[in-house]
């Protein structure tokens, strides 16, 4: 109850605000008297505790809440805190703000209106009226994340939305009546104005699964891309498993997640001693579950750290501190079951002449799974990651896909965690719902969705082209038939949350809100970004991209990276997107993403793909960063590869356009110019071989009309030089035309 009432109680300032009020008094009371109106007036009626509450979350309020303005600004993007990690002094030249209803930053300073402020109290208490008999505490953040992301926390220039404030007073408050209450029992209210000078009613748990990469892409070619997509989201689901194990065993809510992105989460408890047993208890019986399951080959690190209210301003000394425990754990992993990893195991019965097919273990009896025509024998585990991810691909196809998770073992497939069920549906079924004890709602922000108690958000980097069931599918597009593979992530991200940024604003509300909008854009805005449909695509042969949408899938997203598999125009177009968006989203211009594209044909192995495409993204960050690396380990910046794009286009003014090709116009050029051209830009390249007499010849075979001169000016002044920079760019605009030139081509070339 009282998380809840904490949370909803900053309603009190969208009502104030709507009424040009600025007073933190007028907040609360305005909050609680919309609280006890709307939304729990006959619970609280009743309740004898509503006014001690009431002074507890005041007190957290005017501990944690900073001075107000008088005056209302949208929200200034959090990203700008972040210094170049460079060198750590440059700080973003431009001010961007994230504007109500908007994804994306703008340079927009203009006040926001009363009016805006009416409009979102209208539709959150709409809203929160249809929760009003369930009471679900997901569903009221799912209400807050929907209207409030972008709205400032306070009155004034601030860069922390009122979403994740109004979240985080919710766990503080929580928390801080928890340790008063197994303190100084029944009199707890009586210790309220003594909260911020009690030591430490705090604890920061700390999550790290460590082993994902090698888990993930240490697999056969066998149903890899099955695999990897199962293996992918399997860690995302485990770990939203340990963060609710941690949750439900200490009665705390989904606000005290504090960050959750790539298999690492921090979680705010009370420092009470019945929890720290608690604590110890889920981490011992989770690493039990993990180091059976996966014999070490992941490991989960679970460590925490007392804290105070001092320590949510800077969180400097807590960071440094929990590290040197995460790094101490690391070094003695798996310390205790020593005995089990060196004993001799002899192979399961099924294992003497075989062994998985994908994984390559041996000591587990192997099963039998279908693959088109042909059947793989893979262990229990495998099995499972394999039908996880061929439910994966079924539930993309759903408009609201759900995720059951139960104690009792469901018909059909499901994936196994510990002792808990996990059952994927294309929408909900009632028989499901009555027998589980949770219902994850992908990606759905609607609040009518979470009128079940059970109901819970997840987000999930899920789409695919319904087209896709195999790599063959997604060859086939435009040009030759190759698919491609990007991976993606941003660039020195330990270095971001760790020193780039400043002390001063080195905040856990801050820190924060820029992990939840990291994870949000890689794992739901990114969805939108890839499909083409919802955004401006680039679409370099105006193709209706934005009609037709992207022939890829996402594999993994999430955290701060990215793993997608399609057609290899798709890829390049849309890794270009991803950049740009990105870029966007953050409005800061240190934040930058590398990426690695891998191009062959659709019989490559995807592991493969994935071992190449890591070292690509590796060459992209070898110098520099902030860049892309294709064919064969060419690295561009991404302002190169921009006019790389720009090139490309302008060759295509000297071609064709056929229905799934580009062909040479024979009545301007020889069919072989673009062919000629690249062996010059090679030779020009590799061997600084003077070109520029051949280019001369080459250009004279163009016949132009006298209404288009301007264009064979413009193509002398690109080729006739002996710049580097400009012929880099130019063999690799020819890349991209002969690719686009050429029908079909599956042989491998």
């Amino acid at each position: 109850m009282i998380a809840e009432f904490a949370l909803l109680s900053n309603i009190g300032k969208i009502i104030c605000w709507s009424d040009s009020l600025f007073s933190n008094d007028e907040y609360l009371e305005k909050g609680f008297s919309w609280c006890e109106k709307i939304f729990i007036k006959e619970k609280i009626q009743s309740f004898s505790e509503l006014d001690k509450f009431k002074r507890l979350i005041n007190k957290v309020q005017s501990i944690i809440c900073e001075k107000e303005d008088n005056s209302l600004y949208p929200l200034i993007s959090a990203f700008l805190s972040i210094r170049n990690p460079k060198d750590l002094k440059s700080y973003p030249e431009k001010v961007v703000y994230y504007q109500p209803e908007q994804i994306f930053t703008t340079s927009i300073e203009e006040k926001l209106s009363q009016n805006v402020f009416l409009k979102i109290l209208e539709a959150i208490e709409k809203e929160v009226k249809t929760l009003n008999k369930s009471m679900n505490f997901e569903g009221l953040l799912i209400i807050f994340e929907k209207y409030l992301s972008n709205i400032p926390y306070k009155a004034g220039k601030v860069d922390i939305s009122l979403f994740r404030f109004s979240a985080f007073i919710a766990a503080v408050t929580l928390c801080a009546y928890i340790y008063l209450r197994e303190k100084y029992g029944e009199i707890w209210h009586e210790e309220i104005e003594s909260l911020d000078r009690q030591d430490s009613p705090f604890l920061f748990i700390y999550g790290d699964i460590s082993g994902i990469q090698k888990f993930i892409y240490t697999i056969s070619s066998k149903g890899a891309l099955r695999s990897l997509k199962g293996r992918s989201f399997f860690i995302e689901l485990f770990c939203e498993h340990v963060i609710n194990e941690f949750i439900e065993n200490l009665n705390l809510t989904r606000a005290n997640v504090i960050t959750s992105a790539g298999g690492n989460f921090r979680i705010l408890a009370p420092n009470v001693e019945s929890f720290v047993n608690k604590i110890i208890e889920v981490k011992e019986n989770l690493r039990s579950y993990i180091f059976k399951e996966f014999k070490g080959e992941i490991y989960l690190n679970i460590e925490w750290i007392e804290a105070g209210f001092n320590d949510f301003n800077d969180i400097t000394n807590i960071q440094r501190r929990v590290r040197e425990k995460i790094e101490r754990s690391k070094n003695r992993k798996w310390e205790e079951r020593l005995y089990e990893i060196l004993k001799v195991e002899s192979p399961a019965d099924s294992c003497l002449t075989t062994q998985c097919e994908v994984c390559f273990r041996e000591d587990m009896d192997l099963r039998q799974i279908r693959r088109g025509d042909s059947y793989m024998q893979v262990c229990p585990i495998c099995e499972g990651q394999y039908k996880l991810g061929e439910e994966l691909f079924e539930i993309s196809t759903g408009v609201k896909p759900v995720i059951y998770k139960l104690k009792k073992e469901p018909k059909g497939d499901y994936v196994k965690i510990d002792k808990t069920y996990y059952s994927f549906r294309v929408k909900e079924e009632s028989k499901m719902e009555e027998d589980s004890v949770a219902i994850y709602k992908i990606n759905d922000f609607e609040a009518q969705s979470y009128e079940n108690q059970k109901a819970k958000s997840i987000i999930v980097g899920i789409f695919r082209n319904q087209k896709i069931k195999e790599l063959s599918d997604a060859s086939q597009e435009f040009g030759i038939d190759r698919i491609a593979v990007v991976r993606m992530d941003v660039d020195d991200l330990g270095k971001i949350f760790n020193v780039a940024i400043d002390e001063s604003k080195r905040s856990i509300l801050r820190i924060s809100e820029i992990s939840w909008r990291i994870n949000k854009f890689f794992k739901f805005t990114l969805n939108e970004i890839v499909s083409g449909k919802v955004y401006e695509p680039l679409d370099i042969l105006s193709r209706g991209v934005k009609e037709r949408g992207r022939n890829l899938m996402i594999v993994y997203s999430g955290g701060d990276d990215l793993f997608l598999v399609g057609h290899w125009l798709d890829i390049v177009e849309t890794a270009f997107d991803i950049r740009r968006y990105f870029r966007d989203y953050t409005g800061n211009e240190f934040l930058t993403l590398s990426a690695g594209i891998s191009i062959n044909h659709e019989d490559f192995p995807i592991y493969q793909f994935a071992k190449h495409s890591e070292s690509l993204e590796k060459k992209a960050k070898s110098s520099g960063k902030n860049s892309i690396a294709l064919f064969d380990y060419r690295r561009l910046s991404w302002n190169e590869f921009e006019k790389v794009i720009e090139r490309v286009r302008f060759f295509m003014e000297f071609l064709v356009r056929q229905r799934n090709c580009l062909a040479t116009d024979v009545k301007k050029m020889p069919k072989t110019f673009f062919y000629r051209l690249l062996s010059l830009a090679r030779r020009f390249n590799l061997e600084g071989v003077l070109i520029i007499p051949k280019v001369a010849y080459l250009l004279s075979k163009i016949k132009i009309e006298r209404s288009e001169s301007a264009k064979i000016l413009k193509l002398k002044e690109i080729l006739m030089n002996s710049n580097e920079q400009e012929w880099k760019i130019t063999e690799l605009a020819t890349i991209f035309i002969l690719m686009l030139m050429r029908k079909g081509g599956k042989e491998n070339e």
